[in-house]
C-alpha cells in the first residue's frame, strides 16, 4: 500500500508540472500571436470585432436589466 501511495503521489507530481507548463506555452503562443497580429495589421480588423462584441454585451445587459430611464430613451 505504502509503495502504491508513493508512487502515485510520484505520477501525481509531474502531472501538475506538466500540466503548468503546458498552460505557459499556451499563453506564451497567444501573445505571440496576438503581437505578430497587431503588427501585420489585421489588428484594426481585431478592434472592430471586439468594438462590435462590446455593443452586443452593452445590448444584452440593456435587455437584462432594463431602466425606466433607457425605455425613455428609446421612445
Amino acid at each position: 500500500m505504502r509503495a502504491r501511495t508513493s508512487r502515485s503521489s510520484g505520477r501525481t507530481i509531474p502531472m501538475v508540472s506538466m500540466h503548468s507548463w503546458g498552460v505557459g506555452a499556451l499563453l506564451s503562443q497567444v501573445i505571440v500571436t496576438v503581437r505578430v497580429v497587431v503588427d501585420t495589421g489585421v489588428g484594426v480588423v481585431a478592434r472592430m470585432v471586439m468594438a462590435m462584441a462590446m455593443v452586443v454585451a452593452m445590448i444584452m445587459l440593456v435587455n437584462v436589466i432594463p431602466l425606466p430611464k433607457l425605455r425613455v430613451k428609446r421612445l
